[in-house]
């Protein structure tokens, strides 16, 4: 489901929230290999293009499954791993799988198509987890659709409640 479209500017900051409670029931003990909120650009379809930059899934990473945010913008740096797919991407993990619980995710970016001035902060329940600095956030200067839904990507069925979700130019204060 698209949530909102906004234009993206070089070099101005973005904000967006969610607060997003993975209920135990109706749900396989593990397996989960899904994606849950995005960023798509719908007019990314050049080389190395894949319309989603951004967005916010569960995947076991050989620890037990994890919550984590991915950018899929290239230049990848050394460590990126592949998830979803055969793509690598820049993955901030945001912390174990925890069910009946919610998490509040604000993901502040410095929007940028080359890696010079992109910046992406990441907070879980108002704590920093991850500052990433000099990676692109972008592929195209051009629209930004977000996305909430929940894409498994081996089609194991999931459910996933989403509350006080917003997004904003320029950073909370």
């Amino acid at each position: 489901m698209v949530i909102g479209r906004i234009h993206g500017v070089p070099g101005e900051t973005r904000t967006f929230s969610l607060a997003l409670r993975i209920p135990s029931g109706g749900q396989p003990a593990t397996g989960h290999d899904s994606m849950l909120w995005q960023i798509i650009e719908p007019h990314a379809t050049g080389t190395n293009q894949f319309e989603r930059s951004f967005w916010i899934g569960i995947h076991d990473f050989g620890a037990g499954e994890r919550v984590y945010l991915a950018n899929r913008v290239p230049p990848c740096p050394g460590n990126c791993v592949f998830v979803a797919g055969d793509v690598p991407a820049n993955i901030i993990d945001l912390g174990p799988l925890t069910f009946d619980q919610w998490d509040t995710y604000q993901i502040v970016m410095t929007l940028a198509v080359t890696p010079t001035n992109g910046t992406v902060i990441v907070r879980k329940n108002g704590t920093v987890v991850a500052t990433v600095t000099n990676q692109p956030t972008m592929y195209l200067v051009d629209t930004q659709d977000f996305k909430m839904d929940v894409l498994d990507w081996f089609g194991t069925p999931g459910i996933a409640d989403f509350d006080n979700v917003w997004a904003m130019s320029g950073a909370q204060s």
